[in-house]
């Protein structure tokens, strides 16, 4: 029955939903064909005539990609199951598997962007790297590949809005090897030949989002692509920060709609990391060491943290209430806190 999702899904387009109706059954993969019971994918290629056709390409089609991994595989990315029976049946990977939501940030904003989103895409992409973050974004022009550029030669997960022989935008071909090579990841529902049509950018969107424990919008303006994965992360609980601008320009009324709809306000880039990292605890990844040697002492104030790590005074109490809840704080009297185990670098 695996092979045969597989190959079902190199040729036709279906929820998980559908696929799971026609499996009862089926398990003769002619019928697909016959009947043309899910909708085609617009390939490169002629489709099949028929299920000996289909294998005999499926053969060719496999030197695009590393791994195809189905729903019911241990390997499929957990934080997918948030889409619910929309989700891929399959997803395509080159590289490795992409760590948890928790240990990745999305950068995402406009193909054209300012010098502000140029200065704002490059730093946010350094210091969430720098932080041990991975960087997630969708490989296009402008802030994407700026976000992609600047995560390496550290960890950068792609996703593509069509086949991995299909690389689009084909300026960022180059871009897309150079994060295979570092140890980056490209990740794609879509299989080869698939070719990159208008309709498959919300769906790659869905997964930026999905992906993610929080998405940077750098720029965009509010019927963007940008716009749209802010507000499905809104929907699926993510931390979503818009950079505040001039409302008078497109993005900074996009980034206005998103904090309408509950995205975060934050002054800079430390506090963005803290307000995305409350939901998993309150800590970032590497920044146990750093904390560490902020406060050697086991005992120290608010009032010093909130000074030392740079946050206001709102994120440092978010983040030392998290720490609290998850074991690694105790609260004390008078706004002291005291550290219960020695802190180390992940």
């Amino acid at each position: 029955m695996q092979e045969l999702l597989f190959l079902a899904h190199l040729y036709f387009d279906f929820s998980i939903q559908k696929w799971e109706s026609f499996v009862l059954g089926h398990s003769n993969l002619n019928v697909l064909f016959e009947q043309d019971i899910f909708a085609r994918r617009t390939l490169r290629s002629p489709f099949p005539k028929n299920g000996g056709e289909a294998r005999a390409r499926a053969e060719h089609l496999r030197n695009y990609y590393d791994r195809a991994i189905h729903y019911l595989d241990p390997d499929y990315p957990e934080a997918l199951e948030k889409l619910g029976p929309s989700r891929p049946a399959v997803v395509y990977l080159r590289g490795p598997n992409p760590p948890p939501e928790s240990e990745l940030i999305a950068i995402v904003g406009t193909r054209k962007p300012s010098a502000f989103g140029v200065t704002n895409a490059e730093a946010f992409a350094k210091h969430i790297s720098a932080r041990g973050y991975g960087v997630v974004s969708g490989l296009a022009l402008g802030v994407d590949a700026i976000a992609h550029r600047n995560a390496l030669p550290k960890y950068s997960l792609a996703i593509l809005g069509a086949g991995f022989d299909s690389i689009y935008p084909r300026e960022n071909e180059d871009l897309a090897e150079e994060i295979v090579l570092n140890g980056g990841t490209l990740l794609s529902q879509f299989p080869p030949e698939q070719v990159p049509l208008p309709i498959n950018f919300p769906r790659r969107n869905s997964l930026i989002a999905a992906l993610s424990a929080g998405v940077v919008v750098i720029e965009g303006s509010e019927k963007s692509g940008a716009n749209i994965t802010g507000k499905l992360a809104l929907e699926m609980g993510s931390t979503v920060i818009p950079l505040l601008q001039d409302y008078r320009n497109s993005g900074g009324r996009g980034a206005i709609q998103l904090l309408e709809l509950g995205a975060t306000p934050v002054r800079h880039i430390e506090e963005a990391l803290a307000a995305i990292a409350v939901r998993f605890g309150g800590w970032m990844p590497q920044s146990d060491a750093r904390q560490a040697n902020l406060f050697p002492q086991a005992e120290f104030r608010l009032i010093d943290y909130q000074k030392k790590s740079g946050l206001s005074l709102g994120a440092a109490i978010a983040s030392l209430e998290a720490g609290v809840l998850s074991g690694q704080y105790e609260r004390l009297p008078g706004a002291w806190y005291r550290r219960k185990a020695r802190l180390h670098e992940r």
